[in-house]
């Protein structure tokens, strides 16, 4: 669900909403495998004489090295799913909007964060692209305005598309 829709006002029209890539996702599961893999060969390496298959003989070294060799995994586990978590709230609680009059950019999951900018304010677009960016169409990108501090967008996919509907916008907008 989008949230930009609620908060433009009625007499602007919406002209896109635009969300951060996929590739947050990806960075996301990157590094949940990274570190979960990591954590399973740190407790492979520290307890070496863990067995995954049977029960084998108990005793009680053999019941130490397992308990310290599951908290190992557990917690390389867990700080995984952290790192991916907050790829993925980036990811679901982003938004960018565009109208015939201003940029919503709105930031957060339970508390929002909006910032706006008239389209006249706006005095240079620059895209960043990466290393892959072009190949795979997505871009980072800064907005310079006159009257407001400049603005910073995340990673953003066909952000060509947003510079060329930002146009369009200002020149309708000056022709009115």
């Amino acid at each position: 669900m989008s949230y930009i829709p609620h908060i433009a006002f009625t007499h602007e029209k919406l002209l896109g909403i635009y969300r951060p890539s996929r590739l947050y996702i990806v960075i996301g599961l990157f590094w949940l495998l990274l570190i979960s893999g990591s954590g399973i060969c740190l407790g492979f390496a520290l307890y070496p004489d863990v067995q995954i298959t049977g029960l084998g003989d108990l005793n009680i070294w053999s019941i130490y090295f397992r308990v310290h060799f599951t908290i190992t995994v557990i917690l390389s586990v867990l700080a995984g799913l952290v790192a991916f978590w907050f790829s993925f709230i980036t990811f679901a609680s982003t938004e960018v909007g565009l109208t015939d009059q201003r940029i919503l950019f709105k930031t957060g999951l339970f508390l929002v964060q909006i910032e706006q900018i008239e389209l006249e304010d706006i005095k240079g677009e620059h895209i960043k692209y990466g290393a892959f960016g072009k190949f795979f169409n997505y871009g980072r990108l800064k907005l310079e305005c006159d009257s407001a501090e400049d603005i910073y967008f995340p990673v953003i996919s066909k952000p060509d598309g947003f510079i060329q509907a930002l146009h369009s916008a200002r020149k309708a907008k000056t022709e009115r």
